[in-house]
């Protein structure tokens, strides 16, 4: 079937049976599109982290309708409070699924103007970097548990053109441009996903890719 969701439709085929993944930011753009797809593909369970509950469920309810699959669920996940995504990290780790064979961490979003999270962190910094980089490593023993488990980081190609990161500015206190830390936050990301690959590489564990995108994500 094709995925309405998608730009250009494409015919794709795959067979996730038994597979159990996770998309971050499953309420719009990509990683709708995506969240779709693994459903269309029998995945045992796709779970949607979203900030907005409600229309998390009505994203569920689409693409229900769409693929005939009830294999897809919500469950709520605010990037800009740690303590939702320690909350989200332990309910999966509660739910029973033994496993974890994709974390798609997609969700993303650029803020024009210089704001903090109740954490105390520079938004675009905690929601597209920390808190991913976090859920990563609070689901680790899990992804280790699956054979040729992936994590799987959407990117932007603002990581090269706009990217540069100062120690010494981390948070955007001695300065702020958005394009610089949006840029920042994807070139984390990446840096990030390198490293994890190469501590992982050993261990049976497929990898981590970052895929470049141009585009701010559903968060």
């Amino acid at each position: 079937m094709l995925n309405p969701f998608l730009a250009k439709p494409l015919d794709l085929h795959a067979d996730l049976t038994g597979k159990v993944v996770i998309v971050t930011g499953g309420t719009g753009g990509i990683g709708k599109a995506a969240a779709y797809q693994l459903s269309e593909w029998n995945a045992a369970r796709v779970i949607i982290g979203c900030r907005n509950e409600q229309k998390g469920n009505a994203v569920v309810a689409e693409i229900k309708n769409g693929t005939g699959r009830g294999n897809i669920e919500a469950w709520p996940l605010e990037l800009a409070d740690l303590e939702s995504v320690r909350a989200f990290a332990k309910r999966f780790k509660e739910c029973g699924a033994g496993r974890l064979d994709l974390l798609l961490n997609n969700a993303g979003l650029v803020k024009n103007t210089f704001k903090k999270t109740k954490d105390g962190f520079e938004i675009m910094f905690q929601v597209n970097f920390l808190s991913h980089f976090l859920l990563t490593n609070l689901l680790l023993d899990e992804l280790k548990a699956t054979p040729g488990a992936r994590v799987v980081h959407t990117s932007s190609g603002m990581a090269n053109s706009a990217g540069k990161i100062d120690l010494g500015n981390l948070n955007g206190e001695k300065g702020f441009s958005t394009a610089r830390f949006y840029g920042n936050s994807k070139l984390l990301q990446i840096i990030y996903s390198n490293e994890l690959n190469r501590r992982l590489e050993t261990t049976g564990f497929i990898g981590c890719e970052s895929n470049l995108n141009h585009l701010p994500f559903s968060y």
